[in-house]
């Protein structure tokens, strides 16, 4: 539940509010949003107010998880703030992001409200916090003067006793698409606003600010009665359906007969689905909606018979899809009000989501191997949660998201393994080391300078199915790795089979997605030490082709992710036909002699697959190193050797022998290395 703070009064308070110490004000309350990493999630600890005058009927937004639950209403409040890209205008709080650097300007508007106690305003405190929008700088304008020391904070003065609306400070930006709003600063409680009465106040702050993503963000309703939502009260789980109740509230008796207005949102997190008449409009002659671009809903209606409203009367209902990644909040604000609403004032709301990225899949309160494994299905399901994996709430793929990057991916399945493995606790957005590893210890996260990914050549029959060896070479340890490849048309992915390296990992698989998509990935705590210049066998991928297939086709690398840095992936080639060889094969290595590496072939005949073993010898019959010991399908593959021993060490330049035995075949080839 939210909380509200109360409004100090006597000599006492008063003196304290003087004293522009936010902290030290009676009745403040210092953020509890800590679980929430971005830095719109700092609104929900703004107080719920408005402030009143000039107009009394205002159209407002109310959010509820279907189904309804009760709009909360909220008390008036005196000062108002908003954030605007005009010198001129406190009320253009939305717009197209200019990807350079722009001036938006803080406004207070109103702050002289009949029935208070208070007029002007001597000072303020609060912060300017920025998402996706570069704040570079806050320059007070109009006599104000910021005593604070931290560049995002405000600590406001001014001689005299200034009432709204003015344009109180040039804010610096980089007008990337985001948000600008107002919250807590991080040392401070919640925003306020002192007046400059005989006997000073401190009062809650509602406030606009500025988005140029699509949707606003604000808390608390301007000059006017309000109507607002705060995290606590109501939630929506990312992943869910909501409605949103468009409420005009009136004090007075008003009459309408037509209107028109637009609905902005944050169409980051929501997606528009339908609309329909609320409870005053239902039985209008004409209602309609038009989604246009940027996040904006247009709603309309009439009717020749008008209807009265007193109190608060829904004019519409709107229905959004919330995007299953959200965090934090979303804003929604009424603007371009037209006909008998004209003068009515708008007023902004938002859906909070609830949903922690803490590992905790199946939200029971810790984390576990379970946790883990569902996060790495996640990834291999192109993001979408099995369905052994849900729970029911919404939050799974959000909580698999153990990183908060945006996805869920093998390293999040390793983080949560970890974290259980040391029994310590869900951590939203995670990042710590487990308790019980070192940050030296071998295998643990570190900079990787690129990996080398491949997968050998392969000929495949039309109707076959072989297994192609995954290889990776790479300059530090292996603990988890996820790669999406397109694999070629006439194939189909049957599995990702363990290798010897692999065998005893905790999660390795595969996971087929659209457009000839596949992800292949793997995660355990101890991982494989790679080596730069030689290959480790991590799987073995079953491929079968389908009887069409014709021609040629070769897997292609579209991203890498965890523990792979730059990536360089080849090999894959794909050939398709109904020729193998007849019998066995080794072919003499390219180049011959060689300095860097050399690429021998080698033929497996027609039939199931069988063992192949290719061992390397010095002049003395010494075994320098195994090349190929395992099963092999039929066709032609290809082995390359670096000049290094079973040891990964570098041998001296000579002749050296290699020898193949598969059945009862057995051949042998010479290749001389030069230094």
């Amino acid at each position: 539940m939210s909380a509200r703070a109360a409004h100090p009064t006597g000599p006492q308070a008063a003196a304290e509010a003087s004293s522009l110490s936010p902290a030290r004000i009676p009745g403040t309350m210092a953020a509890t949003s800590a679980r929430f990493p971005c830095a719109r999630d700092l609104a929900p600890t703004i107080p719920e107010m408005g402030c009143g005058i000039m107009k009394r009927s205002i159209l407002t937004t109310a959010i509820a998880v279907l189904p309804l639950t009760t709009v909360v209403f909220a008390d008036p409040a005196p000062y108002s703030w908003t954030i605007s890209s005009s010198s001129t205008d406190p009320f253009v709080n939305t717009g197209p992001a200019t990807s350079g650097v722009a001036t938006k300007y803080l406004w207070l508007v109103c702050s002289d409200v009949p029935g208070t106690s208070a007029s002007g305003m001597s000072s303020a405190a609060f912060g300017i916090v920025e998402e996706g929008i570069d704040l570079l700088g806050i320059n007070p304008m109009n006599g104000f003067l910021n005593a604070s020391s931290d560049p995002s904070c405000l600590l406001l003065a001014v001689g005299g006793c200034p009432s709204g609306p003015v344009v109180v400070a040039s804010i610096v930006v980089l007008d990337f698409p985001g948000t600008l709003c107002l919250a807590p600063c991080p040392s401070w409680a919640e925003p306020l606003t002192v007046d400059c009465e005989a006997t000073p106040a401190a009062w809650g702050v509602a406030w606009i600010g500025y988005s140029n993503r699509g949707g606003p963000c604000g808390r608390g309703a301007l000059c006017g009665a309000s109507v607002t939502l705060c995290p606590g009260s109501i939630d929506a789980p990312p992943g869910q359906r909501i409605e949103v109740p468009i409420v005009l509230d009136s004090e007075d008796p008003l009459e309408l007969d037509a209107f028109g207005f637009d609905l902005v949102f944050d169409s980051e997190f929501l997606t528009y689905v339908a609309s329909r008449p609320g409870e005053l409009t239902e039985p209008w002659d004409q209602f309609g909606t038009n989604l246009l671009e940027g996040g904006r809903l247009r709603i309309g209606a009439f009717t020749v018979t008008p209807s009265e409203v007193t109190g608060a009367e829904p004019l519409a209902h709107v229905v959004f899809d919330v995007d299953p990644l959200a965090t934090g909040g979303a804003g929604l604000g009424t603007m371009n009000l037209t006909d008998d609403i004209e003068t009515v004032f708008p007023c902004y709301g938002e859906v909070s989501f609830f949903c922690f990225s803490d590992g905790d899949v199946n939200e029971d309160g810790a984390l576990s191997a379970g946790d883990a494994l569902c996060a790495f299905k996640c990834y291999l399901g192109f993001g979408e949660m099995p369905a052994e994996c849900q729970v029911g709430s919404g939050c799974e793929r959000v909580a698999a998201d153990a990183d908060c990057d945006g996805e869920c991916e093998p390293g999040d399945a390793l983080w949560i393994l970890e974290q259980f493995l040391c029994d310590d606790p869900p951590l939203h957005c995670g990042g710590l080391v487990p308790t019980c590893l070192s940050p030296e210890a071998p295998g643990v996260r570190a900079g990787v300078g690129g990996t080398r990914f491949r997968l050998a050549a392969a000929t495949i029959p039309p109707g076959a199915t072989v297994e192609i060896p995954l290889e990776v070479g790479g300059d530090a340890p292996l603990r988890s790795f996820g790669l999406t490849l397109t694999h070629p048309a006439g194939t189909e992915i049957v599995a990702l089979r363990r290798a010897e390296a692999t065998e005893s990992w905790a999660g390795l698989g595969e996971g087929c997605g659209e457009a000839r998509a596949v992800r292949l990935g793997g995660f355990d705590p101890a991982g494989i030490v790679l080596s730069r210049s030689d290959w480790t066998t991590i799987g073995r991928l079953v491929v079968h082709a389908t009887d069409d297939a014709a021609g040629s086709g070769s897997f292609e690398l579209v991203e890498a992710t965890d523990d792979l840095g730059p990536v360089e992936f080849t090999g894959g080639e794909v050939t398709f036909t109904d020729v193998l060889p007849s019998r066995p094969a080794l072919e003499t290595g390219r180049p011959n002699p060689f300095r860097e590496s050399v690429v021998i072939q080698y033929d497996v005949p027609s039939g199931p697959p069988r063992p192949v073993e290719i061992k390397l010898y010095n002049v003395r019959g010494q075994l320098v190193r195994t090349l190929v010991d395992g099963v092999a399908p039929a066709g032609r593959h290809e082995i390359e050797w670096r000049g290094l021993d079973d040891a990964d060490c570098p041998v001296a330049a000579g002749t050296y022998f290699y020898r193949m035995r598969t059945g009862a075949f057995e051949v042998t080839r010479t290749v001389v290395l030069t230094r």
